[in-house]
């Protein structure tokens, strides 16, 4: 099952809503497992990237990744 999971996202005191595209496989009737992404542009929260001579460059944004497993309890 494809769906989308909103939240807040928190980077050097820095708050903003993100979307994760997320596949989640019910293994079995009382355990999910899924993963998602996102990408978030650094500048967005404040963050610079320093001009390092050595490195030829840095995107401008970066991929999140998230894994996770839910289990039913009583």
């Amino acid at each position: 099952m494809e769906l989308e999971i909103v939240g807040n996202l928190t980077l050097l005191d820095v708050t903003r809503e993100v979307s994760f595209s997320v596949t989640v496989v019910a293994i079995s009737e009382t355990r999910l497992e899924g993963r998602g992404s996102t990408a978030i542009l650094y500048a967005d929260y404040g963050i610079t990237i320093p001009d390092v001579p050595s490195v030829t460059s840095v995107d401008e944004d970066v991929l999140l990744e998230i894994e996770f497993v839910a289990v039913a309890v009583e």
